[in-house]
Protein backbone atom coordinates (compact mmCIF):
# COMPACT_ATOMS: atom_id res chain seq x y z
CA UNK A 1 0.00 0.00 0.00
CA UNK A 2 1.28 3.26 -0.97
CA UNK A 3 1.53 6.21 1.65
CA UNK A 4 -1.20 7.93 -0.31
CA UNK A 5 -3.53 5.07 0.14
CA UNK A 6 -2.36 4.12 3.73
CA UNK A 7 -3.09 8.05 4.02
CA UNK A 8 -6.63 8.22 2.68
CA UNK A 9 -7.25 4.85 4.63
CA UNK A 10 -6.47 5.77 8.16
CA UNK A 11 -8.83 8.80 7.14
CA UNK A 12 -11.72 6.78 5.43
CA UNK A 13 -11.14 3.56 7.26
CA UNK A 14 -9.57 2.67 10.47
CA UNK A 15 -10.62 5.64 12.46
CA UNK A 16 -14.22 5.57 10.83
CA UNK A 17 -14.50 9.32 9.58
CA UNK A 18 -17.09 10.13 7.28
CA UNK A 19 -17.80 12.89 4.73
CA UNK A 20 -18.90 15.01 7.79
CA UNK A 21 -15.74 14.49 10.19
CA UNK A 22 -13.67 14.86 6.95
CA UNK A 23 -15.28 18.67 6.35
CA UNK A 24 -15.23 19.37 10.61
CA UNK A 25 -11.04 18.62 9.82
CA UNK A 26 -10.57 20.30 7.06
CA UNK A 27 -12.68 23.09 8.82
CA UNK A 28 -10.28 23.52 11.50
CA UNK A 29 -7.11 23.09 9.98
CA UNK A 30 -8.56 26.30 8.20
CA UNK A 31 -9.46 27.91 10.86
CA UNK A 32 -6.42 27.67 12.78
CA UNK A 33 -4.12 27.43 10.24
CA UNK A 34 -2.83 30.87 10.84
CA UNK A 35 -2.53 30.11 14.70
CA UNK A 36 0.94 30.78 16.39
CA UNK A 37 2.22 28.91 19.41
CA UNK A 38 5.28 30.61 20.08
CA UNK A 39 7.52 29.45 16.95
CA UNK A 40 7.98 31.29 13.75
CA UNK A 41 6.00 29.54 11.85
CA UNK A 42 2.03 29.63 11.78
CA UNK A 43 0.40 26.16 11.74
CA UNK A 44 -0.26 25.84 7.97
CA UNK A 45 3.25 27.12 7.67
CA UNK A 46 4.63 24.58 9.58
CA UNK A 47 2.83 22.17 8.16
CA UNK A 48 4.43 23.41 4.46
CA UNK A 49 7.67 23.54 6.06
CA UNK A 50 7.91 19.71 7.36
CA UNK A 51 6.51 18.82 3.77
CA UNK A 52 9.58 20.36 2.41
CA UNK A 53 11.99 18.40 4.82
CA UNK A 54 9.93 14.76 4.72
CA UNK A 55 8.43 14.28 1.53
CA UNK A 56 9.88 12.50 -1.81
CA UNK A 57 9.78 14.96 -4.52
CA UNK A 58 7.02 12.44 -6.00
CA UNK A 59 4.78 13.27 -2.75
CA UNK A 60 5.52 16.88 -2.88
CA UNK A 61 3.68 17.01 -6.51
CA UNK A 62 0.33 15.39 -5.50
CA UNK A 63 -1.93 17.49 -4.43
CA UNK A 64 -4.55 14.93 -3.35
CA UNK A 65 -1.55 13.11 -0.92
CA UNK A 66 -0.87 16.40 0.91
CA UNK A 67 -4.49 17.69 1.44
CA UNK A 68 -5.11 14.42 2.70
CA UNK A 69 -2.19 14.57 4.91
CA UNK A 70 -3.11 17.78 6.04
CA UNK A 71 -6.54 16.52 7.39
CA UNK A 72 -4.68 13.84 9.20
CA UNK A 73 -2.35 16.26 10.61
CA UNK A 74 -5.02 18.20 12.23
CA UNK A 75 -6.22 14.96 13.71
CA UNK A 76 -3.19 14.20 15.43
CA UNK A 77 -2.81 17.42 16.26
CA UNK A 78 -6.24 17.70 18.33
CA UNK A 79 -5.89 13.91 19.23
CA UNK A 80 -2.56 13.03 19.90
CA UNK A 81 -1.32 16.58 20.78
CA UNK A 82 1.76 15.89 17.71
CA UNK A 83 2.39 19.27 15.63
CA UNK A 84 3.64 18.97 12.27
CA UNK A 85 7.25 17.70 12.56
CA UNK A 86 6.61 14.98 15.23
CA UNK A 87 3.65 13.95 12.57
CA UNK A 88 6.63 12.74 10.52
CA UNK A 89 9.35 11.76 12.92
CA UNK A 90 7.05 9.78 15.48
CA UNK A 91 5.73 7.90 11.63
CA UNK A 92 2.42 9.02 12.13
CA UNK A 93 1.93 8.75 8.50
CA UNK A 94 2.55 4.53 8.51
CA UNK A 95 1.13 4.14 12.22
CA UNK A 96 -2.47 3.43 13.02
CA UNK A 97 -3.94 5.70 15.79
CA UNK A 98 -3.32 2.73 18.73
CA UNK A 99 0.22 3.15 18.26
CA UNK A 100 0.31 7.07 17.70
CA UNK A 101 -1.78 6.78 21.24
CA UNK A 102 1.55 5.32 22.41
CA UNK A 103 4.06 8.35 21.65
CA UNK A 104 4.96 11.25 24.21
CA UNK A 105 3.70 14.23 22.50
CA UNK A 106 5.11 17.99 23.39
CA UNK A 107 1.90 19.11 24.49
CA UNK A 108 0.77 16.16 26.27
CA UNK A 109 4.04 16.86 28.34
CA UNK A 110 3.79 19.98 28.81
CA UNK A 111 0.23 19.83 29.43
CA UNK A 112 0.76 17.17 32.56
CA UNK A 113 3.54 19.25 33.26
CA UNK A 114 1.43 22.40 33.83
CA UNK A 115 -1.39 20.24 35.43
CA UNK A 116 1.59 19.13 37.96
CA UNK A 117 3.85 22.26 38.33
CA UNK A 118 2.24 25.33 37.09
CA UNK A 119 3.32 27.99 34.75
CA UNK A 120 4.03 30.55 37.77
CA UNK A 121 7.35 30.61 40.29
CA UNK A 122 8.19 27.11 39.29
CA UNK A 123 8.26 27.37 35.56
CA UNK A 124 10.12 30.29 35.94
CA UNK A 125 13.00 28.35 38.03
CA UNK A 126 13.78 26.40 35.06
CA UNK A 127 12.32 28.69 32.43
CA UNK A 128 14.10 31.70 33.13
CA UNK A 129 18.41 30.81 32.75
CA UNK A 130 19.17 33.81 35.37
CA UNK A 131 16.69 32.06 37.96
CA UNK A 132 18.44 28.47 37.40
CA UNK A 133 21.58 29.96 37.93
CA UNK A 134 20.73 31.46 41.33
CA UNK A 135 19.41 27.98 42.21
CA UNK A 136 21.73 26.01 41.21
CA UNK A 137 24.84 27.79 41.03
CA UNK A 138 27.03 25.54 42.87
CA UNK A 139 26.46 22.49 40.50
CA UNK A 140 27.70 24.64 37.29
CA UNK A 141 31.19 24.44 38.21
CA UNK A 142 32.59 27.80 36.49
CA UNK A 143 32.22 31.57 36.74
CA UNK A 144 28.69 33.19 35.09
CA UNK A 145 27.79 36.79 34.89
CA UNK A 146 24.22 37.43 34.81
CA UNK A 147 23.49 40.04 32.13
CA UNK A 148 20.70 41.61 32.51
CA UNK A 149 19.05 45.27 33.86
CA UNK A 150 21.45 45.38 37.20
CA UNK A 151 24.77 44.08 35.23
CA UNK A 152 27.26 46.82 35.79
CA UNK A 153 30.19 47.76 33.08
CA UNK A 154 32.83 47.05 36.20
CA UNK A 155 31.26 43.42 36.85
CA UNK A 156 31.41 42.35 33.33
CA UNK A 157 35.08 44.14 32.83
CA UNK A 158 36.24 41.96 35.64
CA UNK A 159 34.98 38.83 34.21
CA UNK A 160 36.45 39.97 31.12
CA UNK A 161 39.94 39.80 32.62
CA UNK A 162 39.84 35.97 32.99
CA UNK A 163 38.02 35.33 29.87
CA UNK A 164 38.44 36.62 26.61
CA UNK A 165 36.22 34.33 25.43
CA UNK A 166 32.39 33.30 26.74
CA UNK A 167 29.47 31.93 25.79
CA UNK A 168 26.26 33.92 25.58
CA UNK A 169 22.32 32.33 26.06
CA UNK A 170 19.28 34.26 26.10
CA UNK A 171 17.74 33.97 29.13
CA UNK A 172 14.41 33.10 27.79
CA UNK A 173 15.68 31.20 24.52
CA UNK A 174 14.74 27.48 23.88
CA UNK A 175 16.49 24.89 21.65
CA UNK A 176 19.97 26.57 21.27
CA UNK A 177 18.34 29.64 19.08
CA UNK A 178 20.33 32.56 20.08
CA UNK A 179 23.20 31.71 21.88
CA UNK A 180 26.69 33.00 20.48
CA UNK A 181 30.36 32.74 21.67
CA UNK A 182 31.75 35.92 22.27
CA UNK A 183 34.99 37.17 21.62
CA UNK A 184 36.74 39.83 22.95
CA UNK A 185 38.87 40.22 20.27
CA UNK A 186 36.07 40.74 17.72
CA UNK A 187 35.47 43.77 19.87
CA UNK A 188 38.89 45.28 19.54
CA UNK A 189 39.74 43.63 23.14
CA UNK A 190 37.82 46.13 24.37
CA UNK A 191 34.85 45.03 27.36
CA UNK A 192 33.42 48.45 27.00
CA UNK A 193 32.43 47.76 23.24
CA UNK A 194 31.34 44.04 24.09
CA UNK A 195 28.94 45.45 26.79
CA UNK A 196 27.37 47.56 24.61
CA UNK A 197 27.13 44.81 21.79
CA UNK A 198 25.40 42.46 24.41
CA UNK A 199 22.95 45.02 26.24
CA UNK A 200 21.88 46.04 22.79
CA UNK A 201 20.67 42.65 21.83
CA UNK A 202 19.07 41.46 25.55
CA UNK A 203 19.46 39.99 28.47
CA UNK A 204 21.71 36.99 28.74
CA UNK A 205 23.38 34.62 31.16
CA UNK A 206 27.34 34.91 30.30
CA UNK A 207 29.33 31.95 30.94
CA UNK A 208 32.80 30.88 31.50
CA UNK A 209 33.49 28.07 28.37
CA UNK A 210 33.28 24.68 28.94
CA UNK A 211 36.37 23.14 28.72
CA UNK A 212 35.37 19.47 27.39
CA UNK A 213 37.03 16.02 27.53
CA UNK A 214 38.41 14.66 24.43
CA UNK A 215 35.99 11.15 24.68
CA UNK A 216 32.84 13.65 24.38
CA UNK A 217 34.83 16.35 22.11
CA UNK A 218 35.80 13.51 19.34
CA UNK A 219 32.09 14.05 17.90
CA UNK A 220 32.42 17.90 17.12
CA UNK A 221 34.64 20.47 18.30
CA UNK A 222 32.33 23.30 18.29
CA UNK A 223 30.41 22.40 20.33
CA UNK A 224 29.42 21.51 23.69
CA UNK A 225 28.12 17.60 23.69
CA UNK A 226 25.58 16.56 25.84
CA UNK A 227 23.46 14.52 27.64
CA UNK A 228 19.82 15.01 27.83
CA UNK A 229 18.78 13.41 30.93
CA UNK A 230 15.13 13.33 31.59
CA UNK A 231 14.98 12.33 35.34
CA UNK A 232 11.87 11.83 38.05
CA UNK A 233 11.56 12.19 41.25
CA UNK A 234 8.48 10.48 43.06
CA UNK A 235 7.34 8.63 45.84
CA UNK A 236 10.08 5.92 44.85
CA UNK A 237 12.94 7.85 44.68
CA UNK A 238 14.94 8.80 41.51
CA UNK A 239 14.47 7.82 37.96
CA UNK A 240 15.57 8.42 34.88
CA UNK A 241 14.13 7.74 31.43
CA UNK A 242 15.29 7.22 27.62
CA UNK A 243 18.02 9.76 28.29
CA UNK A 244 20.36 10.96 25.08
CA UNK A 245 23.70 11.80 24.03
CA UNK A 246 23.58 15.06 21.78
CA UNK A 247 26.39 16.55 19.74
CA UNK A 248 26.09 19.40 17.33
CA UNK A 249 27.33 19.93 13.95
CA UNK A 250 30.86 21.83 12.83
CA UNK A 251 30.78 25.21 12.98
CA UNK A 252 27.55 25.23 15.65
CA UNK A 253 27.90 25.82 19.04
CA UNK A 254 24.85 24.15 20.80
CA UNK A 255 23.65 20.82 20.15
CA UNK A 256 20.19 20.56 19.90
CA UNK A 257 18.90 18.18 17.13
CA UNK A 258 15.68 20.86 16.54
CA UNK A 259 18.76 23.41 15.65
CA UNK A 260 20.90 20.65 13.66
CA UNK A 261 22.32 18.61 16.11
CA UNK A 262 22.37 14.69 16.18
CA UNK A 263 21.51 11.97 18.94
CA UNK A 264 21.62 8.79 20.30
CA UNK A 265 19.98 7.20 22.84
CA UNK A 266 21.54 6.14 26.02
CA UNK A 267 20.96 2.81 27.40
CA UNK A 268 20.11 3.63 31.05
CA UNK A 269 22.05 0.87 33.09
CA UNK A 270 25.16 0.98 31.10
CA UNK A 271 26.19 4.37 29.74
CA UNK A 272 26.26 3.15 25.84
CA UNK A 273 24.78 4.33 23.21
CA UNK A 274 22.34 1.71 21.49
CA UNK A 275 21.19 3.95 18.57
CA UNK A 276 22.86 5.72 15.30
CA UNK A 277 22.32 9.07 15.16
CA UNK A 278 19.82 11.20 14.52
CA UNK A 279 18.44 14.72 14.02
CA UNK A 280 15.02 16.15 13.58
CA UNK A 281 15.15 16.42 9.68
CA UNK A 282 15.01 13.15 8.75
CA UNK A 283 18.65 12.24 8.75
CA UNK A 284 19.96 8.89 10.29
CA UNK A 285 23.83 8.51 10.91
CA UNK A 286 25.81 5.49 11.67
CA UNK A 287 28.71 8.15 11.67
CA UNK A 288 28.95 11.86 13.34
CA UNK A 289 28.62 13.57 8.97
CA UNK A 290 31.67 15.77 10.05
CA UNK A 291 34.04 13.93 12.37
CA UNK A 292 33.43 10.49 11.66
CA UNK A 293 33.16 9.47 15.21
CA UNK A 294 30.65 6.45 15.52
CA UNK A 295 27.84 6.52 17.76
CA UNK A 296 26.52 3.31 18.63
CA UNK A 297 28.35 1.29 20.94
CA UNK A 298 30.10 4.83 22.73
CA UNK A 299 30.35 4.48 25.99
CA UNK A 300 29.47 7.53 28.25
CA UNK A 301 32.32 8.10 30.57
CA UNK A 302 31.74 7.79 34.24
CA UNK A 303 28.19 7.02 34.06
CA UNK A 304 27.43 5.41 37.03
CA UNK A 305 29.38 9.36 38.60
CA UNK A 306 26.48 11.05 36.41
CA UNK A 307 23.33 9.61 37.50
CA UNK A 308 24.89 10.30 40.94
CA UNK A 309 25.35 13.87 40.06
CA UNK A 310 22.07 14.40 38.48
CA UNK A 311 20.41 12.71 41.45
CA UNK A 312 22.22 15.15 43.88
CA UNK A 313 20.96 18.07 41.70
CA UNK A 314 17.68 16.98 41.53
CA UNK A 315 17.27 16.58 45.12
CA UNK A 316 17.59 20.18 45.67
CA UNK A 317 14.16 20.44 43.88
CA UNK A 318 12.75 16.93 44.97
CA UNK A 319 9.44 18.31 44.94
CA UNK A 320 9.90 19.14 40.78
CA UNK A 321 8.65 15.66 39.49
CA UNK A 322 9.88 16.10 36.15
CA UNK A 323 13.11 17.57 34.29
CA UNK A 324 15.03 17.36 31.29
CA UNK A 325 18.50 17.82 32.25
CA UNK A 326 21.81 18.46 30.73
CA UNK A 327 25.32 17.29 31.43
CA UNK A 328 28.93 17.99 30.34
CA UNK A 329 32.14 15.77 31.12
CA UNK A 330 34.46 18.04 31.11
CA UNK A 331 38.71 18.00 30.80
CA UNK A 332 39.03 17.52 34.26
CA UNK A 333 36.90 14.46 34.33
CA UNK A 334 34.00 15.87 36.11
CA UNK A 335 30.30 16.32 35.30
CA UNK A 336 29.16 19.63 35.33
CA UNK A 337 25.55 21.10 35.06
CA UNK A 338 24.58 22.97 32.00
CA UNK A 339 20.78 23.32 32.38
CA UNK A 340 17.25 21.83 32.70
CA UNK A 341 14.00 22.59 31.61
CA UNK A 342 10.48 20.51 30.13
CA UNK A 343 13.18 19.33 27.39
CA UNK A 344 11.59 17.07 24.85
CA UNK A 345 11.73 13.01 24.63
CA UNK A 346 13.01 12.81 21.55
CA UNK A 347 13.92 9.07 22.40
CA UNK A 348 11.10 8.23 20.05
CA UNK A 349 12.28 9.76 16.96
CA UNK A 350 14.70 7.29 17.08
CA UNK A 351 13.60 3.84 18.34
CA UNK A 352 9.82 4.59 16.84
CA UNK A 353 8.46 3.41 20.10
CA UNK A 354 6.15 5.32 22.20
CA UNK A 355 7.06 5.97 25.96
CA UNK A 356 3.81 7.81 26.66
CA UNK A 357 2.56 5.13 29.46
CA UNK A 358 6.34 5.18 31.20
CA UNK A 359 6.22 9.15 31.55
CA UNK A 360 2.44 8.78 33.26
CA UNK A 361 2.95 5.86 34.99
CA UNK A 362 6.06 8.36 36.95
CA UNK A 363 3.44 10.53 38.01
CA UNK A 364 0.96 7.93 39.27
Amino acid sequence: MTLKEKIRFKILGSKAFGKAIIKSNRDYYLSFKSMRWGGELTFGEEIEHVFGIFLTEKEKADEKLKEDMRIDMVWCYYRFGAVPREYFLMDFPHSDDKKRATYLTTRHKDNVMTEKVGRGKNWDLLEDKNNFYDHFSQFFKRDVIKFNETVTREAFAEFCKKHDSFICKPIAGQCGKGVEILRLADHDNDPDKAFDYLKAKGKYIVEELIQQDESTRQFNESSVNTVRLPAFMNKTGFHIMRPVFRTGRTGSVVDNAGNGGIFSVIDEKTGVCRTKGYDEFGGIFERHPDSGAKYEGFQIPDWDKLLKFAEEVHSTIAWYPFVGWDFAYTANKEWVLVEGNWGQIVCEYAEREGVKKMFDDFFD
